[in-house]
């Protein structure tokens, strides 16, 4: 019940209010793998609660887009026909003027509901969310989508063949779109709770993957990928890297708001590569969050420590 003292949310505190909603969740799961182990035993052993918990994250952010793209004036479809604004009833009347006179109930029905969906619909604000974002935030967010063919895909059982980028134009951002609305979707009609971006199987105890090469800093993610069969042969594949702190990144710019991505306070696998030293991979495990904000001190130190051991190693030959 409404009273005079509610106020109005605005759109960028409901999405802010959400941020930090997916933040406390993903900081709970990264506390699970203390306390559920990957049991590799198990057939299934990568269906880790955590990848069902991120999924959760996904989802939470990926709504925000809908809020960002939907009109001021927004309601729903109930509400649309029921109204009796001026505008609400021409659109109606251009809905029905372009219903054929021998049309079906039925088919009136989906006529009307469509233009109803092209004016306000769920879509419609979700994909003007994404791409009424700044540019940097829009490209950084359709960047972390990547989307290639595999023409041999599947032509050999257990093994891995090459898949080679889509050229980047106004067709594959649409497939891009669709990618990530179809996440969401999933989530919702599907109860797709599976998303494995983290890795919580390696080691039992940093649940996200980050990797220091040569001073530049890149969120990384377990294998996760979309596969579409070609009747022809072959399959388009398209994944994501960077999740969901690549969501957090982009929202947190479609609102305006200075946010430190290192202050969700979660674990890392941090692997380094100097190309000083090809032949070396450096890891680090359990890093805490707030360590890769300074990763050139990290990485500096790395090196360092890495070096002195190589001198011992060598002198006590």
């Amino acid at each position: 019940m409404k009273t005079k003292n509610t106020e109005k949310c605005t759109k960028e505190e409901f999405i802010t209010s959400r941020l930090k909603l997916a933040q406390s969740l993903l900081e709970e799961a990264d506390l699970l793998l203390r306390h559920i182990k990957v049991d590799r035993k198990s057939k299934k052993w990568w269906l880790h609660p955590m990848h069902e918990r991120e999924a959760l994250v996904s989802y939470l952010l990926l709504t925000c887009f809908d809020l960002l793209g939907q009109q001021e004036d927004y309601l729903s479809f109930n509400d649309w026909l029921r109204s009796k604004k001026k505008k609400h009833i021409e659109e109606g009347n251009d809905a029905f003027k372009n219903i054929p006179e021998k049309s079906s109930q039925a088919e009136a029905a989906l006529k009307l509901s469509n233009h109803y969906n092209e004016l306000y619909g769920v879509k419609k604000s979700f994909y003007n969310g994404i791409k009424n974002l700044p540019a940097d935030a829009k490209n950084q967010l359709l960047s972390s989508v990547r989307v290639s063919r595999s023409p041999k895909y599947g032509s050999k059982p257990n093994t891995t063949f090459p898949s080679y980028p889509f050229e980047e134009n106004e067709e594959t951002e649409r497939i891009k779109l669709k990618f990530i609305y179809d996440k969401r979707n999933n989530f919702t009609h599907k109860l797709e709770q599976f998303q494995k971006n983290s890795i919580a199987s390696i080691e039992n105890r940093s649940c996200w993957w980050a990797e220091i090469e040569d001073s530049k800093l890149r969120y990384l993610t377990a294998s996760h990928q979309s596969v579409t069969r070609l009747e022809k042969g072959g399959a388009v594949i398209k994944s994501i890297s960077g999740w969901p702190f690549v969501l957090f990144k982009v929202l947190y710019k479609s609102i305006g708001v200075d946010f430190d991505i290192t202050d969700i306070d979660v674990r890392f696998y941090v692997t380094l590569i100097n190309r000083n030293t090809p032949k070396t991979r450096g890891t680090l495990n359990e890093v805490k969050h707030k360590k890769l904000k300074d990763y050139i001190s990290l990485e500096k130190e790395f090196w360092e420590i890495f070096k002195l051991k190589s001198l011992i190693s060598k002198t006590s030959m």
